[in-house]
């Protein structure tokens, strides 16, 4: 009985697709890392990783494609956590990696980049998936480090949220220009 309750717990907390953990038990996590750093003196990390042109993938390739897709994200970002860390699959296309950080804002602060980076790193570039593969450009992030006093989980993931859409927005800004630079040079020619 209680082999049968460990692995039903077991598998309640984990996404079937990646063998991440799943929404849920991020989201506790979350919750634990806040009430550890407030303990502890420390701030909260949480990256939101929301992996662009998803669809076209799924659109282009197959959702088998999409699927080992997914998987493969998943082993990447595995490969980048600190020792703490943790990353789960919040569904969809979406993923969070939560840890604590030192309490200094610059120290934070300097975390967080060193996290987007590391983590940006290991997703961009060449995958191969079976009978496909593709360049990928990358994902948007929205990094932050959470003081625990002043916020509560749910705010800091709303905000880690909110800054995940507005590096999405840039990153589309980015291509945009580089499309109408490619034009102009077509044009010009």
């Amino acid at each position: 009985m209680q082999k049968a309750n460990a692995a039903l717990e077991a598998e309640s907390s984990t996404d079937a697709l990646t063998g991440l953990p799943n929404r849920r038990f991020a989201l506790m996590a979350l919750g634990r890392m806040f009430t550890l750093a407030e303990r502890t003196g420390q701030r909260v990390l949480i990256a939101f990783i929301d992996l662009d042109e998803f669809k076209s993938i799924n659109d282009t390739y197959g959702h088998d494609a999409g699927d080992a897709f997914l998987i493969e994200v998943g082993h990447r970002l595995s490969g980048g956590l600190r020792t703490g860390d943790v990353l789960g699959r919040l569904g969809g296309d979406e993923f969070i990696v939560v840890g604590l950080v030192p309490s200094g804002e610059m120290a934070g602060a300097s975390v967080a980049e060193a996290t987007r980076r590391r983590l940006a790193s290991l997703i961009e570039g060449e995958f191969a998936l079976g009978p496909c593969s593709f360049a990928y450009p990358g994902a948007s992030f929205g990094v932050l480090h959470a003081d625990p006093v002043s916020t509560s989980p749910e705010q800091a993931l709303r905000d880690a949220d909110a800054l995940m859409y507005a590096d999405k927005r840039e990153r589309r800004r980015e291509v945009d220009r580089f499309r109408a630079r490619i034009a102009g040079v077509r044009e010009r020619a």
